[in-house]
């Protein structure tokens, strides 16, 4: 197991989910970046500066990852340029930075189709405050599953 955070990303330029897991692979919080809004760039910005405070709040440096969500071909511009900025903010702090989650992959493990609205009718809304929140911990579980680092048998929500 390294000694590093491990952030997860799902990006978008209305919202922003994010999953934090600890050194041990364990689950410690997730939340939502929000930006209203019809115009798209004001949004991007809007996320751009709750991203720099959240990797501040967080401590994300040198020697953790973030990992983001691969987005489908064909998907809306605006998400992939919501991509490069998460990209962009989260390098900047010099964590190892990836965008090795592929979308199809993750949803067909989590059965997502089957789990998607599961944040909203049996968890705690303190916990998992978004469908996007959701979204980038079952990323995270995935991930680290498929990372051999942590057991989704096990996990254990707060």
């Amino acid at each position: 197991m390294s000694k590093s955070k491990k952030l997860f990303i799902d990006p978008g330029s209305k919202s922003l989910g994010w999953a934090l897991f600890d050194e041990a692979g364990r689950f410690v919080r997730a939340g939502t970046l929000t930006a209203k809004g019809k115009d798209a760039f004001k949004r991007l910005g809007e996320i751009y500066d709750q991203l720099q405070a959240l990797v501040t709040t967080l401590g994300i440096g040198k020697e953790d990852e973030v990992h983001i969500e691969t987005l489908n071909y064909g998907t809306h511009y605006m998400c992939i340029w919501s991509v490069g900025l998460a990209g962009g903010v989260l390098a900047a702090t010099g964590a190892f930075v990836d965008q090795d989650v592929y979308i199809k992959s993750w949803q067909k493990a989590a059965n997502w189709a089957e789990t998607q609205y599961l944040w909203e009718s049996l968890l705690s809304p303190q916990v998992f405050d978004s469908e996007d929140a959701w979204a980038a911990y079952n990323m995270g579980i995935y991930w680290l599953k498929r990372e051999g680092k942590n057991d989704r048998s096990a996990e254990v929500l707060p």
